[in-house]
Order: structure tokens, then sequence, then C-alpha cells
């Protein structure tokens, strides 16, 4: 690429992304499962990792720095919920009592339950109680 058109690929980005008026701080609420990922196959013929829990992982976000306070995951198609423990990374890019950062979230659950479960989902709840839709609302960016 010709190094003008990078620079005006910078100033473009700079002028959309770095300015106050255009920046974008705020996005709704979003959670993420990260494992189990998507197809990923678990070795169940060995006894011993039947009996072992496994540890379903994520993250969420809320934009605008809003803390989030509550996530949960459902392995019965959201009938029941099981609540997780959430984490924080220890040097968060906070000022007073912003988060601008993501949330780490973990439940363990047993593999047998997690084998009969078809979905597993996600939700998360943000400090002023907004939550996530139950379906997915897809804009021009995905």
């Amino acid at each position: 690429m010709p190094s003008f058109v990078a620079d005006k690929q910078s100033l473009i980005a700079k002028a959309l992304f770095h300015n106050p008026d255009t920046a974008c701080n705020e996005q709704a609420l979003q959670s993420v499962i990260v494992r189990p990922y998507h197809g990923q196959i678990i070795d169940v013929t060995n006894q011993d990792q039947y009996t072992k829990p496994f540890r379903v992982e994520g993250f969420a976000y809320s934009g605008a720095g809003i803390k989030v306070q509550k996530v949960e995951i459902s392995l019965d198609e959201g009938k029941s919920w099981l609540y997780c423990f959430r984490r924080y990374p220890q040097d968060a890019v906070r000022h007073g009592r912003k988060y601008f950062t993501w949330c780490f979230w973990h439940r363990e659950v047993r593999m047998k339950d997690l084998i009969a479960a078809e979905k597993v989902r996600v939700r998360a709840w943000d400090a002023t109680k907004n939550t996530q839709p139950e379906e997915i609302t897809w804009n021009l960016m995905g």
C-alpha cells in the first residue's frame, strides 16, 4: 500500500475515532462465551473426564464505563439460570467509578449437564439494570 494511502487512512481514523464528537464510547451490553467454543469436541470416553466439572468461561462488557453486575448461563434453553463468578482485570482502565474494561466470568458445570445441553446461553446485567435482549439484533457493523 502506498504511504500516501496509509497516511490518508490514518487521518480518517483520527478524525472518526479520536474526536470526542465522533467517538463511540457507549455500546450495548454484551456477553460472549469463549469456552466451550463453537463446535468444541470434548472427549468423554475417559470415565475420569466425564466425572470432572467443566469450566464455562467468557467475558461481558457494558459501554460508557458502566460496571457489569451479574452474569448467568443456561444449559436448558433459558428455563433455569446459573450464577457466574465475575472478575475484573487487576489494572483495569478506570476513571473514578467507571469500568472501561471487560468483565471476565466463569462457572463450573457438571460434564453430564453440559453434554445434555443443546445450547449454552449467557446473559448479563449492568449497574443500571440493563440486560441483553433474548434474540440477537444485528446491525450494519455486525
